[in-house]
């Protein structure tokens, strides 16, 4: 993940490609020791992606003693760039799900509740992410508590918010 998220901002700031992947967020990078990408990101989404973001990241990497040019070195992204943001977007939706499942599944004090989310999580490495983000409520049937329910739609609600900006966008640029 760690290379993928290298490419696309390696990408993203040497050709000027961020309108293509406009529909990230910062927290869909990760931050690692040693190469900061979300922080990354959010400077070059505050500028719009405009050339000068290149240049405050290697002003503030230059000060930290972090060497973000091997990041620039990732420009085989170019033509993919947006299937890659595509799938660090996937990667999003998994891990905020599978958080979401294990925090209701610990809080609840339906035991049936809690197995079927934990049953429902441990299939997010198996199952394609939309389809089984829209059938949870259906499979947790009257078991759900209203607290499950309401945070599950919430989540729904949020990721169908990105997909349709992620569409709008995407649209926009073939």
């Amino acid at each position: 993940m760690k290379e993928l998220e290298g490419m696309v901002l390696g990408s993203i700031v040497s050709e000027n490609q961020f309108n293509k992947v406009s529909f990230l967020e910062a927290e869909d990078f990760n931050n690692y020791p040693d190469k900061p990408y979300r922080n990354y990101f959010k400077l070059v989404k505050e500028s719009g992606g405009k050339p000068d973001a290149l240049v405050s990241l290697i002003k503030i990497c230059k000060e930290k003693g972090i060497k973000f040019m091997d990041d620039l070195s990732y420009l085989s992204a170019y033509h993919n760039l947006s299937r890659y943001a595509l799938f660090m977007l996937e990667t999003r939706f998994k891990n905020t799900l599978s958080s979401l499942l294990v925090d209701l599944s610990l809080s609840t004090n339906n035991a049936l509740e809690s197995d079927i989310l934990n049953e429902v999580n441990s299939s997010i490495i198996k199952e394609d992410i939309f389809v089984l983000g829209d059938n949870i409520l259906d499979y947790l049937g009257h078991q759900g508590s209203d607290i499950t329910v309401s945070r599950i739609k919430s989540y729904l609600d949020w990721r169908n918010n990105r997909i349709e900006t992620t569409k709008k966008i995407i649209n926009e640029f073939k």
